[in-house]
């Protein structure tokens, strides 16, 4: 460390405050590896980080040490202590994650010191240092980027700035650097990996606080600016929200610090153990996928891919039964209804990994929308809709989650969305009205992207709901005018049948889907059409498997047929309308007027794609392009009483 006059000259006695670093340029270049060459000794101050660039970089050094910061603004102790938590699990869970010899070399050197990893206590640092040393040369990159796969990937406009054997810059950043770690840091050690997630009195401030006689003093800022919001922000203020109750009252700040006593720490302890015994407290299933190891955690338990081979056989035909089950007194087109639920199978089989193929979408500038995170099960009741989502969930994790759709909120959303890592999200028989309001936003928030994050499925009984444009070209949407009549026999034998299948199903289809599927992904190039991607897996195992024949639904998809009918209940009611109402429509040469009363115009009127509407639509009066409308309906308008399909 410098002296502090040294650090004053350098002005250093304010190390959390904004500074301006004077530099010379030379030259710039790409990015490679290549500039952590030639070094023994790594340190890096940066917001986040991910474990497998750091074993990377193990490999390259005789010891490395990093500091994790925060993005976001501190504004109390609960969120501290939230940072903290949801630092220690995302170490915890990539350990986990990680191949069983890298795991051991990991802990290995983070047992004997050779690795450290730090955590911000308080609200400092939003720097990002990388000093790296060797007996004959320092060098230090400080800039833009986080020490992270993506930030390195040249994916993403980043800058770093680097100074060769440099003393005053080495002095500068030094000081930085060991500003932040002797005062604003916890040691994290290494956790027990038995265990799903780390506990809040084993974060590493509050059991620093069980050893500490005068108790450990924590900063706070004295003002609150607007935080950015990004991944971890959110994911801190989930837990910050769950601690809030209990930590602020009894760690009050004092003039902009806390003083961490081991009484208060037992307190909160005590408060917080009592506390998630309730249902509000418990944590929800999550999933998580390595893909570097490609190591499969479902709330911090590991799943096997082992598959028994007549198990699979089982459950091939157990799902050729259940799908043939629609054919025994469904009434209706049960022919596209199974189309239609195969469909969404293959989406639902893949969704926990659309977080990635979303990714890569948006860094490739891919069309974002062949990548649905969103589905909509939607149509009369009783046609199998809840049936369905709960026996491909049995196959899928061995059991169901449903989440109470009085929990559909906004708030509720985003953190969900940040909570289920990839586990989906499924809400049940939800209201028009609680969609309208709570919905949309997040829907048509195209800026989420997380490394990993959960698929949303929602199920609505009412046949009237209608979704506006913006709404239909985000989610994958599974219309079905099929249903099962009221009928207590046929119900009965129909629900004995679907009890039985779903009780002998096991996992084994899903785990050999994700095994093949997870294999072609890691070979790359990723797939350009998700519904052709899982079909193509999933229709494979089924003819391996299948007693016989695959039924005519059994049947290789693509994207651009599921685009070429998201509109099909749209366009059999406004067929439906003509056919029935034909004095409410104004056939004119260029445009066509359809005139319906105020109340039943609004619904008609989200339901139409944009396109088709013409300037002058108004309640009443829905003026449509003719050529655009007949050819969204593969009809002619002829007059008001004939029409002609054309074949």
């Amino acid at each position: 460390m410098l002296s502090p006059s040294t650090q004053q000259q350098l002005g250093l006695n304010d190390f959390d405050k904004l500074n301006v670093v004077h530099a010379h340029f030379q030259r710039s270049e790409p990015f490679s590896f290549d500039v952590f060459e030639g070094f023994s000794t790594l340190r890096v101050l940066t917001y986040s980080s991910s474990i497998p660039m750091t074993v990377r970089m193990l490999s390259h050094f005789d010891s490395v040490e990093c500091i994790f910061g925060y993005e976001g603004v501190i504004k109390n102790f609960s969120e501290i202590l939230a940072v903290q938590k949801t630092l220690s699990d995302d170490l915890l869970f990539a350990i986990k994650g990680l191949e069983d010899d890298r795991k051991a070399y990991l802990v290995e050197q983070m047992a004997n010191k050779r690795l450290r990893f730090l955590l911000v206590k308080d609200a400092i640092s939003h720097s990002k240092i990388y000093l790296l040393e060797s007996d004959s040369r320092r060098r230090v990159i400080a800039g833009s980027a986080n020490f992270s796969e993506r930030a390195f990937s040249g994916k993403q406009i980043e800058e770093l700035i680097l100074f060769d054997d440099d003393d005053p810059a080495w002095e500068y950043y030094e000081s930085r650097y060991e500003a932040v770690r002797s005062t604003a840091t916890s040691d994290f050690h290494v956790p027990d990996l038995a265990i799903d997630e780390v506990r809040l009195e084993d974060t590493p401030l509050v059991a620093e606080a069980k050893g500490s006689t005068n108790g450990i003093t924590v900063l706070l800022p004295t003002d609150n600016p607007n935080a950015v919001v990004s991944t971890i922000v959110k994911k801190v203020e989930v837990f910050a929200d769950k601690y809030k109750n209990i930590v602020n009252p009894i760690a009050k700040p004092v003039k902009g610090r806390i003083t961490f006593t081991a009484a208060i720490r037992g307190k909160i302890i005590q408060l917080a153990k009592a506390q998630k015994q309730s249902v509000e407290m418990q944590e929800p299933t999550w999933l998580s996928i390595n893909r570097d190891t490609d190591k499969i955690l479902l709330s911090g338990r590991e799943l096997s891919l082992d598959v028994q081979k007549d198990q699979l056989k089982s459950d091939v035909n157990s799902f050729i039964e259940y799908f043939g089950n629609f054919e025994k007194g469904f009434h209706g087109n049960v022919k596209q209804l199974q189309k239609d639920y195969f469909m969404f199978m293959n989406w639902f089989y893949l969704s926990p990994l659309i977080c990635d193929l979303r990714n890569h979408a948006i860094s490739e500038n891919i069309y974002i929308y062949d990548f649905p995170m969103f589905a909509v099960l939607f149509g009369k009741s009783n046609c199998g809709k809840t049936s369905l989502v709960r026996t491909l969930m049995k196959s899928m994790f061995g059991e169901w989650e449903f989440v109470e759709k009085e929990s559909f909120t906004a708030r509720n959303l985003r953190g969900l969305f940040y909570a289920h890592k990839r586990y989906p999200v499924i809400f049940d028989d939800v209201d028009r009205a609680r969609f309208m309001r709570h919905g949309p936003d997040i829907i048509k928030d195209e800026t989420l992207m997380l490394e990993e994050y959960p698929p949303f499925i929602l199920s609505m009984n009412a046949e009237s709901h209608s979704f506006s444009t913006e709404i239909i070209k985000r989610c994958l949407m599974i219309y079905t005018n099929s249903s099962l009549p009221d009928n207590a026999d046929q119900t009965r034998d129909l629900y004995s049948s679907v009890t039985s299948i779903q009780d002998r199903l096991s996992t084994d289809l899903y785990s050999e889907f994700l095994t093949r599927v997870l294999a072609e992904l890691r070979e790359g190039p990723y797939p350009s059409d998700i519904l052709d991607f899982a079909s193509k897996h999933l229709i494979s195992i089924f003819e391996e498997n299948c007693d016989g024949d695959l039924p005519p639904w059994c049947k290789r998809l693509s994207i651009r047929d599921y685009h070429s009918k998201k509109y099909d209940r749209v366009q059999l009611d406004l067929r439906k309308l003509y056919d029935t109402n034909p004095g409410m429509w104004d056939i004119r040469k260029d445009e066509i007027i359809l005139r319906v009363s105020g109340f039943e115009s609004s619904g008609i009127r989200r339901d139409i794609p944009d396109w088709l509407l013409k300037p002058g639509s108004r309640v009443g009066n829905i003026v449509m392009d003719r050529h655009p409308l007949e050819e969204f309906l593969d009809m002619k308008f002829r007059s008001k009483w004939r029409r002609t399909l054309r074949i």
